[in-house]
């Protein structure tokens, strides 16, 4: 990064947005009476734990996820070789388990299985004794093993909507600072651009303007391409 531009947001703003963000959400769990929700969805895991990892990929891949406590730490479920990624954000990372049948093929019944028993686990180890779950979205093989195992699931996504739908003052600044380097970056891109150019370099500027005022990769670091293809079953 270069050292001309400070980063967005510093780091005692950023724990101030996070810990803002985790109340939210536990609060909403506590209006509708659940003990935890499971979130699948990269924008929702990013609002709750502050990690990211192929935000592209897991879009359409579930294949890692948190769980937040009402009362209680958050857990994440990270891809294989990819829990540093998240390290100093979240203490407890697990490895994930997953059902996507690019990752496990004809075993989705059985890594379902595994899934809802491993979260009947996990409410149990943070002395949980309901089965009342939230979940954001989720496939049909992990909601058809849920309840097979009596897990009560309920709609999480109402419960993130309603809890990103208040910003705090905290946000609302980083969101501005966010702007403003989307509108440097592309004024950048737009004063490079020529008739006959490839755009695929015009994006190269476009992402280059953004790193350079503290702005992230859009997608993976080349060195974490491999993670993404790497198996999810034990």
């Amino acid at each position: 990064m270069n050292d001309a531009y400070p980063p967005i947001v510093d780091a005692d703003t950023q724990r101030r947005i996070q810990t803002y963000r985790v109340d939210q959400i536990r609060k909403r769990l506590l209006e509708t009476d659940c003990a935890a929700i499971v979130l699948f969805d990269p924008v929702h895991i990013r609002y709750a734990t502050g990690t990211r990892n192929m935000q592209v990929w897991t879009m359409h891949n579930i294949c890692r996820y948190a769980v937040l406590f009402a009362s209680g730490e958050t857990v994440l479920f990270e891809a294989p070789r990819a829990a540093h990624l998240a390290r100093g954000l979240v203490d407890d990372i697990r490895p994930a388990l997953t059902t996507d049948f690019m990752a496990v093929g004809h075993r989705a019944g059985e890594m379902g299985r595994r899934w809802a028993a491993s979260m009947i686990a996990l409410l149990r180890e943070q002395g949980v004794a309901e089965n009342r779950l939230a979940i954001d979205r989720a496939d049909l093989t992990l909601v058809l093993e849920s309840q097979r195992q009596s897990l009560q699931l309920c709609d999480g996504q109402s419960i993130m909507e309603r809890a990103r739908a208040i910003k705090s003052t905290d946000e609302v600044e980083a969101l501005r600072r966010s702007l403003q380097t989307c509108e440097q970056s592309l004024a950048l891109m737009r004063a490079r651009v020529q008739p006959g150019m490839r755009e695929s370099d015009a994006l190269a500027w476009l992402i280059e303007g953004s790193i350079e005022r503290g702005g992230r990769i859009p997608g993976n670091p080349v060195a974490l391409q491999r993670a993404a293809h790497q198996p999810l079953v034990p």
